[in-house]
């Protein structure tokens, strides 16, 4: 055989060795079912009625915790380094927070899930996202009140701000006055 026609022959081999190839193989991907995220122990969770997903670790800076006779104010982070995808978390708040007591009241975003759960007097806000490019999946979790010890109705916005010049008069009212 001449070395034009080994060149020829090679050129039309190629292509049918890599399809023999591609079907013996089954193809470049391995797809399977992603296994759904279980809840972590007791060592990781901070309240327990509050799961966390399993390789959550609690970024202790960026948490904050208060607690006091019947009230508790969290604000917890979780992250994961590691890349889970948010759907899985979002199927965890889905199933782990009703079997922890907690009644599943609005869900949002697109990129991002957001939820507001509630559960007798207190509200609870998490938000799941994830960082495809530094790889890291994180989880926080908020716990507020949604009425206060004497039963008046509590809004968020009322905690976290001060409120308007005409609620100011409120504020000021010492803590020891009649109501």
């Amino acid at each position: 055989m001449s070395r034009t026609h080994l060149a020829r022959f090679a050129r039309l081999l190629s292509p049918a060795l890599m399809g023999a190839a591609l079907l013996v193989s089954g193809g470049c991907a391995y797809f399977s079912a992603t296994p759904p995220l279980d809840a972590a122990g007791n060592e990781v969770q901070v309240a327990a009625d509050l799961p966390v997903p399993q390789g959550f670790a609690m970024d202790k800076a960026a948490s904050r915790r208060h607690e006091r006779d019947g009230y508790r104010r969290y604000d917890l982070t979780y992250r994961r380094n590691e890349y889970l995808s948010e759907a899985r978390v979002r199927e965890f708040v889905y199933k782990a927070f009703p079997q922890a007591g907690w009644k599943v009241r609005f869900v949002w975003g697109v990129d991002d899930s957001h939820f507001l759960l509630t559960r007798g007097a207190e509200e609870c806000e998490i938000y799941a996202h994830e960082d495809f490019g530094d790889r890291f999946t994180q989880l926080e979790v908020a716990v507020r009140p949604r009425e206060t010890p004497d039963g008046m109705v509590v809004s968020r916005k009322s905690l976290d701000s001060k409120g308007s010049a005409a609620d100011e008069s409120q504020l000021s009212v010492p803590a020891s006055a009649k109501r």
